[in-house]
């Protein structure tokens, strides 16, 4: 079967954010709880599922709340499972930077191990 090339994925991991926007796209200006975020399990199969059908010749855009709310326990394991299984893709993380002082030095050794 021939996948089909696509330049852009925006995947999605979770609500939650920081901020209150108004008029915040994936409405995490009003979730403040994980309840309704994807499992990482469900993350990982999509993944698997599209990787399936899909190059991604560009960028996989991991997009949802504020990733700093989710970085240990979500945008890592993520980040890396895209890693293993689309060496070539650029992996794009963005973030409204309230938060990155928190642990800015090991943000910066994770990107530039995933890079």
């Amino acid at each position: 079967m021939k996948k089909i090339n696509l330049e852009i994925i925006d995947l999605f991991y979770g609500y939650r954010c920081n901020l209150s926007c108004k008029d915040c796209n994936p409405g995490s200006d009003i979730i403040r709880d994980t309840a309704y975020d994807p499992t990482l399990e469900s993350i990982f199969q999509t993944i698997d599922y599209f990787s399936r059908y899909v190059n991604v010749t560009r960028t996989l855009t991991l997009l949802g709340g504020e990733p700093m709310l989710y970085w240990q326990d979500t945008i890592v394991p993520i980040a890396k499972y895209i890693r293993k299984i689309m060496p070539t893709t650029r992996i794009a993380i963005p973030t409204n930077g309230k938060l990155l002082h928190k642990n800015i030095d090991g943000i910066i050794d994770f990107l530039l191990e995933i890079d």
